[in-house]
């Protein structure tokens, strides 16, 4: 398999997406949300944190690094965006983000748009492609929990809820992602030279038209915005913020493996949908 292929092409479309118009708008709506999560700080708790601009460049910096190995692990097991209604997915998880923070999940965007299209049959989305989308960057958002989580933790008195009072540490991180996914570009022409992938790539098969062995794939720049907000009471930020990485990871593996499942076995597809907001 053309790993070293992979990698270059990744970096290269990565970069590339760093100046696009779309990726700078997650940069100012995460600069927001900074901005938002600083002034409850200094009001509710009377901490100043550092500067907006520099908690936004610095997660900017370790949402690059995610997109890089987000975007490998993408081309690597052959994930296309060809039916998972991104033109609903990103507009639908920025809606929730305004509504609540915590909404900032595709999980939540990924399982709404996956229930509807099985239930009513709209949006016309390919589940096992939109849900594996979303364990995908959910991969990616444990990576960025694991390395930057407890960063910028603030001391805090925390209600448990027997009313009992303790001291802990408020958790909240977003970050903006430039990721790479695949896209179907047509079919291969007689006598052109491509990299060829193994006879297993990809792991879900797009639903288009064509002999799937002789179809033609491209890079494609995706950008999305990843946040994390917990609480540590019994644990240090760095230990609380590597728990909740480790379990994201397994939620994802989990998510994925269905995804892949409800490919072959459309039945399937309702596990995925029900497991990816509620998992």
């Amino acid at each position: 398999m053309p790993f070293g292929w992979i990698a270059g092409g990744v970096i290269s479309r990565v970069l590339e997406t760093i100046v696009d118009p779309l990726f700078l708008i997650i940069i100012a709506l995460v600069a927001l949300q900074y901005r938002r999560v600083a002034g409850i700080r200094e009001t509710f708790f009377g901490v100043k944190t550092g500067g907006v601009w520099r908690d936004t460049l610095l997660a900017t910096g370790f949402g690059i690094v995610g997109g890089i190995v987000g975007g490998y692990l993408i081309v690597l097991v052959g994930l296309t965006l060809t039916g998972t209604g991104l033109i609903y997915l990103l507009p639908l998880a920025v809606l929730l983000m305004l509504i609540n923070p915590r909404f900032l999940c595709f999980a939540y965007a990924g399982g709404l748009l996956s229930l509807a299209s099985l239930v009513f049959g709209y949006p016309p989305v390919n589940v096992p492609q939109v849900t594996a989308l979303v364990a995908a960057l959910h991969f990616v958002e444990s990576l960025l929990i694991f390395l930057s989580g407890h960063m910028g933790a603030v001391p805090a008195f925390i209600r448990l809820p027997g009313g009992q009072v303790v001291g802990g540490f408020t958790l909240q991180k977003f970050w903006p992602i430039p990721i790479v996914a695949l896209t179907v570009a047509g079919t291969m022409a007689p006598g052109t030279e491509l990299v060829q992938m193994p006879d297993w790539w990809p792991l879900i098969r797009p639903e288009v038209p064509g002999e799937a062995d002789n179809l033609v794939f491209t890079l494609v720049p995706l950008v999305a915005g990843l946040g994390y907000a917990d609480l540590a009471t019994a644990r240090t930020p760095v230990a609380k913020s590597r728990l909740a990485a480790l379990y994201l990871a397994g939620y994802s593996l989990v998510l994925f493996a269905l995804a892949v499942a409800a490919g072959h076995l459309p039945s399937l597809a309702w596990a995925a949908a029900l497991f990816s907001p509620l998992g």
